[in-house]
């Protein structure tokens, strides 16, 4: 009787460790999916990539900041 309830225990233990692990990767897909690509450009001074929102543009080139803007391109 006693193994009866170790096989049970044992078979509750591997269904909710199951079900658990199928819940995380769920939550993890959405999260994937939920994240927008953003396009990056290049640092026309240092050749950096950057993200386009974060890019400083002068005269049609993209920069990583306001000081390499001022230094200009290559």
């Amino acid at each position: 009787m006693s193994r009866l309830i170790v096989f049970v225990l044992l078979g509750l233990v591997a269904y909710f460790f199951v079900k658990n692990l199928k819940r995380r990767s769920d939550v993890r897909g959405a999260k994937e999916k939920a994240r927008p690509v953003e396009r990056m450009v290049v640092c026309a001074r240092c050749a950096v990539h950057v993200p386009k929102s974060e890019a400083v543009v002068y005269n049609g080139q993209y920069f990583c900041g306001e000081a390499h803007r001022r230094l200009g391109g290559r």
